[in-house]
């Protein structure tokens, strides 16, 4: 979504043609495929263990350190480089709202409210990148010191890598209403949608054209009107 986002900020000409329901299709393929290589180790070397009356997991490399190589590279490939790369892209995205030169015709009512947009965009942004660290690092630290420190998982209870571990999920939970929310055109369809459907009336739009003799020009203007469906 980051990386979609950018492409469509930063390199909107181009991306009127690369953005495309085929790629859109091929992408999201390729990505849930990335993800099964990724975890496929998991699927191989994991075992089920009987120790002290519980069977738990785990995971029993035939190499040494293997455990602790397998981790870092999760932890590159799953936080690392997601982090680095959607920070980079809204960098360049903020530069882009921010640095965007305008031809000084706006009105001061316009420069206002593109003021209003840019703040907004840019806290959005400050909010998933935010979200992001924040609810992955916790369960990422955990793993760590798992690994590095043998004494470490006498330290950390089980409720507590729960915790966690649901933080970091709750993270896709999250990204879906900070991007919707923080959006006044989704906000305002959103309300549109539901208050329409549970009023029980269904919208009929009038179009009326005017012409006017002084400019030559048509006006098209277009009124909401709504019927009870029950008549």
């Amino acid at each position: 979504m980051t990386i979609d986002r950018y492409f469509l900020i930063v390199h909107a000409v181009r991306s009127r043609n690369t953005r495309t329901t085929r790629r859109a299709i091929l992408i999201n393929v390729g990505i849930w495929f990335f993800s099964g290589v990724l975890y496929a180790p998991v699927l191989v070397f994991n075992k089920t263990v009987l120790e002290g009356g519980y069977l738990y997991c785990s995971r029993d490399f035939p190499w040494a350190h293997g455990e602790l190589v397998f981790y870092l590279f999760i932890l590159l490939a799953t936080y690392g480089v997601p982090l680095s790369v959607i920070m980079f892209c809204y960098v360049q995205i903020l530069y882009q709202v921010w640095h965007k030169t305008s031809a000084g015709t706006e009105s001061a009512q316009a420069n206002a409210r593109a003021l209003r947009r840019k703040k907004k965009i840019t806290r959005m942004v400050f909010i998933v990148v935010t979200l992001f660290a924040l609810c992955w690092a916790p369960l990422h630290a955990v793993n760590l010191g798992l690994q590095v420190a043998p004494n470490f998982e006498s330290v950390v209870s089980t409720e507590f890598y729960t915790f966690c571990l649901c933080l970091a999920y709750a993270n896709s939970c999250v990204n879906p209403f900070v991007y919707a929310f923080t959006t006044t055109s989704f906000k305002k369809y959103f309300k549109k949608f539901f208050s329409s459907g549970w009023s029980g009336k269904t919208p009929r739009e009038n179009v009326s054209v005017s012409i006017s003799m002084k400019t030559k020009t048509e006006r098209l203007t277009t009124s909401q009107t709504r019927e009870d469906s029950s008549i």
